[in-house]
């Protein structure tokens, strides 16, 4: 391991040795880095960005689960709250002193035969191999931590952390989450919004979206937060049919399965009818 790379890791974790339990008043269910992470920014030199300072429109450095290549994607924002609350966080040291810090939902990609998949920081193992840019490195240690998070959103959903391939997406949110960073990404874009206004506008929308991630017609209630938004806000989407296909995308097979009761209920009613000799007009 070089001395720059070794570098990267340097923690200002201020309590270690918590345990796997919930914590008053802390949050210990963000989908982010620690605030010590860095990506590294795409280009002809290689250059490193504090997950911090990433803002929209950067481009850095990802991983490719489909193809296993490393490639540019560009930063949609940053999730950041307005107050710096402190995460519990774990901390995974592999071999050759190389080390990582995520919440314990944070997806991260660990090396299996033929490729990589996704598995929850929590469910890591010693013994089980990151992904990373310079080769795999082998879990020796796996520890507790409490740290500020940060959690920049990739348009691919993917980034490297300091080299490390991961996810920008927790557990709970590995479902609907890449079609909610499509969806954002265009609602930004619509409103033009960068920096501290792109931030804010997409954490809003993440924090809508992990309340109502197992309600029925969930992109519906979705749409009806970023509406209050900007009607607060004053402002307006460009095309707002485009934005609402999107949010209604998320409610597919909750339309489906509306369609489907209907279709129920009419058999069940026409059969009664039938049964008592009616004739239905349609």
């Amino acid at each position: 391991m070089s001395m720059i790379t070794k570098s990267l890791f340097l923690t200002w974790s201020v309590v270690n040795c918590f345990g796997d339990r919930s914590l008053p008043g802390i949050d210990v269910s963000t989908f982010s880095f620690s605030t010590i992470e860095h990506a590294i920014a795409c280009g002809n030199f290689f250059k490193l960005i504090d997950f911090e300072e990433l803002t929209r429109g950067d481009e850095v450095l990802s991983y490719n689960d489909k193809t296993g290549e490393y490639e540019c994607t560009t930063i949609i924002g940053n999730y950041k709250k307005t107050y710096r609350k402190l995460a519990y966080m774990k901390h995974v040291k592999a071999e050759d002193d190389w080390e990582i810090r995520l919440t314990p939902d944070h997806l991260v990609y660990v090396a299996v035969s033929g490729g990589a998949k996704l598995k929850a920081t929590k469910s890591l193992k010693i013994g089980d191999k990151l992904k990373t840019k310079y080769g795999d490195f082998e879990i020796k240690k796996i520890s507790d931590t409490m740290e500020f998070p940060t959690a920049p959103i990739t348009e691919n959903a993917n980034i490297l952390a300091g080299g490390t391939a991961a996810s920008v997406l927790s557990l709970k949110q590995a479902e609907i989450g890449k079609h909610l960073i499509k969806t954002m990404h265009e609602v930004l874009t619509q409103l033009d919004y960068v920096g501290s206004k792109a931030d804010e506008l997409l954490t809003s929308m993440f924090d809508a979206a992990d309340h109502h991630r197992n309600a029925f017609l969930k992109g519906e209630k979705m749409l009806a937060n970023l509406t209050a938004i900007l009607d607060k806000d004053e402002v307006q989407l460009s095309d707002e049919t485009k934005v609402k296909k999107l949010f209604d995308a998320f409610d597919r097979e909750d339309h489906e399965a509306i369609r489907r009761k209907e279709q129920e209920l009419f058999e069940e009613w026409k059969r009664a009818r039938d049964a008592e000799g009616a004739r239905i007009e349609l």
